[in-house]
């Protein structure tokens, strides 16, 4: 915005696509001037829990050419009852130590979801605890506080909790929750400024608890020492003496009960010099929050933004949603997209969707605004593809102690994901399930993936792994049936290779299948078994049992010390893991298993289809056949197609949702696993009598086994005397007539083909010119690359 040209009679704000009203200082003029300003109320973004995960900076809107909503002015009316105290509540909530609370409870909690804490402590020693309350009223009678406990470990707890040494109190309780410990105390307790809550666990054995938040409700003076105060008052007609403020102060008082419009009162000639104390006031029909201050702050930042449209012209079937950083490579692969795969695409900067649909708040709601709204258009998307990696602390705050291995404080989330507490084990969830799911239930009716890449050149070799997998397609190699399916040892989780065995006989015997088995041999030979089949070529890898971040069981089956094991530059896999937490790409400090194989450069994976939380093994093992079922049964070649399909399913058999909210695609959901790839040839032969042979072959070249159909058109001067099938194709059914012959081959096999051979004869051989031919055309069930040769 030019600002030195504008009518700033029409400048306009917004917060979250609500008008916010403003105070314009300057003269009636149509420019806006250098000593002109706009004055309006920013608060610190303090919505649910839920949301300040993501939010670190509240965004407010301002352009020119719109309706400006204005700030009333009252009269300060005097007249009536002081009011020297209110009542108030103080909170102390320093985020300080990271969690993932190890609960799913929380809606039976009495407060929201958290991850940050303001200190882990334990039965070793008492711990204190500051906080500052301005001013209490040395008259008021009682006050009470409240102090936020999350308790580690699943017992009885008993806790001591003393304010500023007076008497202690007791609390106890049972099992793994969040609970509040409240307490009543008299006013004469607190002290004006720092205060102190000794916190002491009373028990012998361990017991950690991860304090949250004090809060404390008193009665206090309105008072101030940094020329700022805000509080409440109940209706009624009231004087409020303001202490704390210069005799000189321009003051500002605002009645802020609506924040988003707010009503100032008049206040000059308010300072009374007799009490030293600036006293205002009016009528409050409700109660009310009023602000105080005569410092006025300024922005952290202004940043001006030309919003691009973000709606394709005719819509798009493949929608990726991208970090600008990573632009050039998301822009590679949509133009692979559209010129391999027919699909229509359109990639746009998350950034502008952040701004448009979520306001400028990097909320993943803004994500799934965009993606409801892209619903609507003239072609919807099937296929989202998240590019960027995200995190499990988007607002890059400094955890303090009691932190995880490795954290570290300052990685970026490019593209946010959901952080729900819904995992039964470990708390905190991370999903992009919901990005798929329109209708506000949890079945998934969009094709959900992500690229989890930090950096350009991590994306790069995503992207080049990708099409070098679909090549691969093409030419398909006799290594490209193999499957391999590798398995921890029984215990009391269960007989993973049981579950694998009963796995692999779901997919085609066209495939070959190797099954390794920690419980048929040590971990050295299966470590070597599997780098072997690996780097000789698999099409797709499935690993069941025991799993963490950074590496599989605890014998080491895989760990991130590998990477120099994969030489399968040319044969990149499809990795589908059924054990807890290797897909988890949200962690902070080390990448976990699934993002090493996707941006490991020399081999490794093209997609991987795992879990960010923990599960159990049947849970895995019925979204594992689904996603076989969908991709052999129902045509659902695209990797994400499968795996919404397997994830649905899983959830119409009502088990525990947050599994399949968990279980996460990275990779191109429009990426294809396997395909037929069709052709058709012929030659034709003269006999005796007038007659022609042709012979029509069918080849299928891909890898995946389909129907064909065959339509097969000889000229008007020909007529048919006989069909004949090659034994492959003996379950066909055929139709003829006199020139066009219909062929539906059951089923061709891949790398198979079939023959269909026609006699047929000159039906006038008088006439001249007669002409020969026959025209053949085939057509399989599914995706194809090449349809020249069809």
């Amino acid at each position: 915005m030019a600002v030195d040209v504008v009518n700033p009679h029409t400048f306009e704000m917004m917060w979250r696509g609500e008008a916010l009203a403003f105070q314009f200082l300057g003269d009636d003029d149509a420019f806006f001037e250098p000593d002109e300003a706009i004055l309006f109320y920013g608060w610190r973004f303090n919505e649910s829990r839920d949301e300040r995960q993501y939010v670190k900076t509240n965004v407010y809107w301002l352009w020119a050419d719109g309706n400006r909503l204005a700030i009333p002015t009252v009269a300060n009316v005097t007249d009536n009852g002081l009011i020297k105290s209110v009542s108030a509540e103080i909170t102390s909530e320093p985020e300080n130590t990271f969690s993932l609370t190890y609960t799913s409870k929380w809606d039976t909690f009495p407060n929201e979801f958290d991850t940050w804490y303001w200190q882990q402590i334990d039965q070793s020693a008492p711990v204190d605890f500051s906080l500052n309350l301005p001013y209490p009223d040395p008259e008021a009678d009682a006050a009470s506080y409240l102090v936020e406990v999350l308790n580690r470990d699943n017992r009885s707890h008993s806790v001591t909790t003393t304010f500023n040494n007076y008497t202690s109190t007791t609390h106890t309780w049972s099992g793994l929750l969040d609970t509040n410990l409240t307490q009543s105390i008299p006013a004469s307790a607190l002290n004006n400024g720092a205060n102190t809550v000794n916190i002491a666990v009373q028990s012998s054995t361990t017991d950690r608890l991860l304090i949250n938040r004090i809060t404390v409700q008193y009665k206090r003076l309105l008072k101030t020492d940094n020329n700022f105060l805000q509080f409440q008052a109940p209706a009624g007609n009231h004087t409020f003496a303001l202490g704390g403020f210069a005799p000189d102060s321009n003051l500002l008082f605002w009645n802020i009960s609506n924040r988003l419009q707010p009503i100032a009162s008049e206040t000059n000639g308010s300072f009374d010099a007799a009490t030293q104390q600036h006293l205002v006031g009016g009528l409050v029909a409700d109660s009310a929050e009023f602000v105080a201050t005569s410092t006025l702050l300024t922005p952290t930042a202004i940043t001006p933004y030309n919003a691009p449209n973000l709606d394709p012209v005719d819509g798009a079937e493949w929608l990726a949603i991208t970090h600008n950083s990573l632009a050039s490579e998301a822009t590679r692969l949509a133009d692979y997209r559209s010129d391999h795969s027919r699909l229509t695409t359109h990639v746009v900067d998350v950034a502008d969707v952040i701004n448009q649909y979520g306001y400028g708040l990097p909320l993943p709601s803004a994500l799934r605004n965009y993606i409801l709204h892209a619903t609507t258009w003239a072609t919807a998307p099937n296929y989202v593809t998240l590019i960027g990696g995200a995190t499990i602390n988007p607002r890059q705050l400094s955890c303090q102690s009691n932190c995880y291995a490795g954290w570290t404080d300052g990685e970026e989330s490019l593209v946010p994901t959901y952080m729900l507490g819904q995992d039964r084990s470990m708390g905190l969830l991370v999903s992009d399930h919901f990005y798929g799911t329109v209708d506000g239930g949890a079945q998934q009716t969009i094709s959900v993936g992500r690229l989890p890449a930090n950096t350009v050149d991590e994306l790069r070799v995503m992207v080049d792994k990708i099409i070098t997998y679909e090549s691969n397609l093409i030419s398909a190699e006799a290594w490209m049936k193999n499957l391999l399916f590798v398995s921890d040892n029984a215990d009391s989780a269960g007989n993973f290779c049981a579950y694998n065995d009963n796995h692999l006989n779901g997919y085609s015997a066209d495939f070959a299948k190797t099954n390794l088995c920690l419980d048929n041999m040590d971990t050295t030979t299966l470590r070597d078994n599997m780098f072997s089949a690996i780097n000789d070529g698999v099409l797709i890898s499935h690993y069941l049992g025991h799993g963490f971040i950074t590496k599989w069981a605890s014998e080491n089956i895989l760990t991130q010390q590998d990477t120099g094991r994969f030489t399968n530059r040319d044969k990149p896999f499809i990795q589908i893991s059924g054990n807890c937490t290797d897909g988890q790409f949200a962690w902070v400090g080390s990448p976990s298993i699934s993002e090493t194989l996707l941006t490991l450069e020399q081999g490794g994976s093209v997609a991987h289809w795992g879990s960010t939380g923990l599960g159990y093994l049947f849970e895995h093992q019925v979204m594992h056949v689904a996603f076989t079922e969908g991709l052999q049964d129902r045509g659902l070649t695209r990797m994400g197609d499968a795996v919404r399909y397997a994830k649905n399913s899983y959830l119409n058999y009502g088990l525990y949702a947050p599994q399949a909210y968990g279980s996460v695609l990275l990779g191109d959901p429009a990426m294809q696993i396997v395909h037929a790839e069709l052709s058709v040839a012929g030659t034709v032969q003269q006999g005796e009598n007038d007659t022609f042979t042709f012979v029509t072959t069918v080849q299928n070249s891909g890898v995946l086994s389909t129907g064909a159909t065959v339509t097969q058109t000889l000229s008007s001067d020909l007529q048919i005397e006989s069909i004949e099938l090659s034994a492959n194709a003996t379950a066909a059914n055929t139709q003829s007539t006199d020139t066009t012959l219909l062929v539906q081959v059951a089923n061709l096999a891949m790398q198979e083909s079939a023959t269909i051979t026609v006699t047929a004869h000159i039906i006038d051989p008088g006439r001249t010119p007669v002409q020969i031919y026959a025209d053949a055309t085939v057509a399989g069930a599914g995706f194809e690359v090449n349809l020249t040769d069809n």
